[in-house]
C-alpha cells in the first residue's frame, strides 16, 4: 500500500495540451521534451488574437492582418498577411508596386518557443532539440526558465539558451501599454545568447504579462529596439522607424481583439 502511494505521487501530471500537427514534423524527443517540462505544463491557455493594421509612409501603405489561433491550448498557429503598396522611385506617382507575404508561426507562450516557421509556405526554421528546465507559472516572482534550443533554418544550424525570470507581480497598470487594457502587468525578462558556427548574437526582450488578458503584450504589439512591447494607438507615430531612423510612418490603424477564454 505504501509503495502504491509513494508511486502515485511520484506520477508527473497529465499533459493538458494534445500534440499538435504541424505542416512539418517536429520530431518527437522535442515533443516528449515539451511535455515532461514544468514549464509546458503549468501553461495558461492560450488565447486566441486578431490584428488589423494600416501603416503608412510617404512612398509606402501597409496593410497586415494577423490571426492567432488558440491551436491546441498550449501551441498557439499565428499567421501574418502583409501586402505593401509602394510608389516606384522615379518612375512617376502612377507607377506602384505591391508585395504580397505569408508568414506562419507555430509559437508557445508569446514567441518565447517558436517550433516552426514558415515563409510563404516555405519552412524557414523548425526545432530539432530541446532541453527545458524551470518555469514561469503559476507567475511569481523569481520564478524562471531555462531552455536550450537547436534549430534548423534556412541559413544553416543554430543553438541558442535563452533565461526568462518573472519580475514583480503587478508592477505596473496595462493601460499604460494600450488605453483598452485593465489591470496590471507583471514583466518578464528573457535574455537570450545564440550561435551558429563561429557567429553569434545576443538578445534582450522585455514581455509584459497581461493579468486581465492573460497573454504576452507581444502577441497584441510591436518589439521596440531596446527589447520592449509597444502597442500602438491609431493615428499614431510609429517609434520604432523613429529610433531606427527610417522615414516617418503612421499607424493609420491599430485594431485588436482577444477571443474568449
Amino acid at each position: 500500500m505504501i509503495i502504491a502511494i509513494a508511486a502515485q505521487i511520484a506520477e508527473p501530471a497529465a499533459v493538458h495540451c494534445p500534440r499538435m500537427t504541424l505542416p512539418v514534423a517536429i520530431d518527437g524527443r522535442v515533443w516528449t521534451a515539451l511535455e515532461a517540462s514544468d514549464f509546458y505544463r503549468s501553461l495558461p491557455p492560450a488565447r486566441a488574437t486578431q490584428l488589423h493594421v494600416v501603416r503608412d509612409t510617404a512612398t509606402e501603405h501597409m496593410t497586415s492582418d494577423t490571426v492567432g489561433e488558440a491551436g491546441n491550448g498550449c501551441v498557439r498557429h499565428v499567421a501574418l498577411s502583409v501586402t505593401t503598396d509602394s510608389v516606384q522611385a522615379g518612375a512617376g506617382a502612377n507607377a506602384a508596386a505591391t508585395v504580397r507575404t505569408h508568414f506562419d508561426k507555430y509559437a508557445i507562450a508569446g514567441d518565447i518557443i517558436v517550433l516552426a516557421a514558415f515563409q510563404d509556405g516555405e519552412l524557414m526554421a523548425k526545432v530539432t532539440d530541446l532541453d527545458i528546465t524551470g518555469h514561469l507559472f503559476p507567475l511569481a516572482e523569481g520564478n524562471s526558465v531555462h531552455i536550450h534550443m537547436r534549430t534548423k533554418t534556412r541559413g544553416g544550424r543554430w543553438e541558442a539558451d535563452t533565461t526568462c525570470t518573472v519580475g514583480r507581480l503587478g508592477l505596473g497598470y496595462a493601460d499604460r501599454l494600450s488605453a483598452r487594457l485593465t489591470g496590471r502587468f507583471t514583466p518578464v525578462t528573457c535574455d537570450t545568447v545564440a550561435k551558429h558556427g563561429s557567429e553569434g548574437m545576443q538578445d534582450h526582450h522585455e514581455l509584459a504579462w497581461l493579468d486581465d488578458e492573460g497573454l504576452f503584450a507581444d502577441e497584441l504589439g510591436e518589439r521596440m529596439p531596446g527589447g520592449y512591447v509597444q502597442i500602438p494607438e491609431p493615428g499614431s507615430r510609429d517609434m520604432k522607424a523613429v529610433l531606427w531612423g527610417n522615414p516617418p510612418a503612421r499607424w493609420t490603424t491599430y485594431d485588436w481583439s482577444i477571443g474568449a477564454r
